[in-house]
């Protein structure tokens, strides 16, 4: 693991986006999905350069009791799917909710991350946790920790594509019936690969020059 000093291959992205249910607004930190008092959903995704965003993962404090795949793999009636993982009194991500992401972009039915490709982090402090370093070791992916505080010109996430998932959840959110998990999902798996793609050339990544404008950034 490393903090970025330039590198040519930058593929992946994983990031939390923060949702309220009454201010719908963006943190860079874990997204929290208020559904009841006290229940919460705390969502990871992750994007490619070339513009694919994988299947999220959610943990949250709400049961239900008849969702009991083993492997945690959610399919609503439209067929968006996603992670799911139910953790009592879950609050924040942490390096159990991380390893548990890394798990299952790894399922064997479907994997997601190959070895040696290159993941862009923030510089939470789980991801610099020993146990979670170590899984990404023994998997053989890349982890490069961007600088402190860059997220807003670096991360693709904060970028139009959060802004776009936000205006599609609250229209969701505005129709009556249906469950909020299933509206989450909705408004993830209608976002177009365009807008994946548009977030990550705001970054400059995808520049021919791209090492002079994020050493710019990083300054």
């Amino acid at each position: 693991m490393r903090v970025w000093r330039g590198s040519s291959h930058f593929r992946f992205f994983l990031n939390f986006f923060f949702l309220k249910l009454l201010s719908l607004s963006h943190s860079g930190q874990p997204g929290l999905i208020q559904q009841t008092l006290g229940v919460k959903y705390i969502m990871y995704t992750a994007s490619t350069s070339d513009g694919l965003h994988l299947p999220p993962v959610i943990f949250t404090s709400d049961y239900l009791p008849d969702f009991d795949d083993p492997k945690g793999r959610y399919t609503d009636k439209d067929g968006n799917a996603a992670y799911l993982h139910y953790i009592p009194n879950i609050s924040s991500p942490s390096s159990q909710t991380t390893i548990m992401w890394l798990h299952d972009m790894r399922d064997e039915r479907a994997p997601m991350l190959e070895n040696g490709c290159t993941l862009l982090l923030d510089q939470a402090g789980w991801h610099k946790k020993e146990e979670v370093v170590q899984e990404f070791e023994d998997a053989e992916i890349e982890v490069v920790l961007l600088p402190a505080k860059t997220g807003k010109w670096l991360d693709p996430q904060d970028q139009s594509f959060h802004r776009e998932l936000r205006r599609k959840f609250v229209a969701l959110m505005a129709q009556r019936g249906g469950l909020k998990l299933d509206k989450i999902l909705q408004a993830y798996w209608t976002m177009h690969d365009k807008v994946v793609t548009s977030s990550w050339k705001q970054t400059g990544f995808l520049k021919k020059h791209y090492e002079e404008h994020l050493r710019k950034v990083a300054a």
